[in-house]
């Protein structure tokens, strides 16, 4: 199994993971605010001591998730001029490879090695778990 076979880049997936962390702490923050409210009606809010996320943490989360794609356009386009670059850096070694009347058949194997070493190093660096 080559390398490109085990690369998986399912951006749908990871949104909506992120989406519903999202709504989540958001629904989670609304509920803590609206039992605050029904334990001092006289508009006296403090936050609870043990508060885990503030107002302000949820914003900031929710601004992540409105950058997300924004940030995987960049990672894919990242990944796409590698792939370019990698094509024609190959053209490259076979066409001096002919020229100097080596074997197409080791060119294409030297090559096919340094795009395997190319897509691990850029699987390692855009898609990182």
């Amino acid at each position: 199994m080559s390398v490109t076979d085990k690369i998986t880049f399912d951006i749908g997936t990871s949104l909506q993971q992120i989406q519903y962390i999202a709504d989540f702490l958001q629904e989670w923050c609304q509920e803590k605010q609206a039992s605050q409210a029904a334990h001092n009606p006289a508009g006296q809010f403090e936050p609870y001591k043990t508060e885990i996320f503030s107002d302000d943490q949820i914003y900031q989360l929710n601004q992540a998730y409105k950058k997300a794609p924004a940030l995987l356009t960049y990672q894919a386009k990242i990944l796409l001029d590698e792939c370019l670059n990698m094509a024609q850096a190959g053209v490259e070694v076979l066409i001096k490879a002919r020229q100097a009347g080596a074997s197409p058949a080791l060119a294409a194997g030297s090559l096919a090695s340094a795009i395997e070493r190319d897509i691990k190093r850029m699987h390692s660096l855009l898609l990182s778990e």
